[in-house]
């Protein structure tokens, strides 16, 4: 995710493709460096290596108050987002808000997105982010549950969580994301080891966003993966209804223990995440699809444009007639 240094309390950003002098804070081995100062804002370090299966970017901010700030997140299969120092939120057009405390995650697919990022005092915050390339991720999607709905061309056309919420790392991948930023790339032998400990660093953030949460009590896996398989199904298909009562039927188990579980596993409750999906699925084909309200409305499972559009305005903030078309 690249800030947009545009004006900013009706002032630019100094731009440099050098770190500051007497610069101490950790340095990416072999990033090409763009540091910008804003005299109310702060200064803003990214290091960048674009490699041939990936792209890593460390960012430092190192902000003087409260402040929010534009950007843009580009396309990629899967983006990873880890929080290094203090808490971060990110805001995704169409997509959500994404929180991630010190030493948390989060696994995007992503197309061209605007966005921005959320500070909420004055103080250092540390974010790595990689974006991995299309052939590391399809060497893994046979392993990992997680992945499987990019094997599926409609989902490849929308932006969405593959987490559906901020996951923790743990000493394994906060060890591994410290060890990448301090790799050396002085030979071609390290830089051939440094993509191999990418892929190392991407498996323990899979391993770690498919690890079944700690609950008191625990959920067994019988039950977590029927909990999944509901999550696919509420996901997969924004236009149909799914009352509680044929949800708990075909999972076998009562209401209530399935609406807990759901809460305990995805952090909110069945119906919100399916409101959730069907609004941004909406937005989506607001922005891609040659379709009126009306026709999107029903793609959604709306009889009602206006309830349809209500609700819009309601989760977005914004009615449906100020999406602009993409395409």
């Amino acid at each position: 995710m690249h800030p947009v240094f545009d004006l900013c309390f009706n002032q630019p950003f100094t731009l440099s493709d050098t770190l500051p002098h007497n610069f101490q804070g950790l340095q990416l081995q072999g990033g090409v460096v763009t540091a910008a100062w804003h005299p109310v804002i702060g200064t803003i370090i990214l290091q960048e290596i674009n490699g041939k299966q990936f792209n890593i970017v460390f960012s430092i901010f190192n902000v003087q108050q409260p402040c929010k700030l534009a950007a843009v997140q580009k396309s990629s299969l899967v983006v990873s987002f880890l929080a290094v120092r203090n808490t971060v939120r990110y805001n995704f057009k169409a997509m959500g808000q994404a929180t991630l405390q010190q030493g948390q995650f989060t696994l995007l697919h992503c197309n061209a997105q605007e966005a921005s990022m959320d500070f909420d005092k004055a103080g250092i915050y540390q974010t790595l982010e990689i974006s991995w390339s299309k052939q590391m991720v399809e060497e893994l999607l046979p392993s990992f549950a997680l992945l499987r709905p990019l094997q599926e061309e409609k989902n490849l056309r929308r932006s969405f969580c593959l987490t559906p919420y901020s996951k923790t790392a743990g000493f394994r991948s906060l060890g591994m994301a410290h060890a990448l930023m301090r790799f050396p790339h002085k030979d071609p032998n390290a830089v051939y080891l440094f993509e191999h400990k990418v892929k190392e660093y991407l498996l323990s953030l899979l391993i770690a966003a498919e690890r079944i949460p700690s609950t008191n009590p625990p959920i067994n896996s019988d039950d977590f993966n029927k909990i999944h398989l509901l999550y696919e199904q509420l996901r997969g298909h924004p236009e149909r209804k799914f009352p509680i009562s044929a949800l708990a039927r075909e999972a076998n188990m009562s209401e209530k223990k399935l609406k807990k579980l759901f809460v305990q596993v995805f952090g909110m409750p069945i119906f919100e995440f399916h409101l959730e999906t069907r609004m941004k699925e909406a937005h989506r084909l607001l922005e891609e699809a040659n379709h009126n309200t009306k026709e999107i409305a029903s793609m959604v499972g709306y009889q009602l444009t206006t309830s349809f559009i209500t609700k819009f305005r309601e989760f977005f903030g914004y009615p449906p007639s100020e999406v602009k078309r993409k395409y």
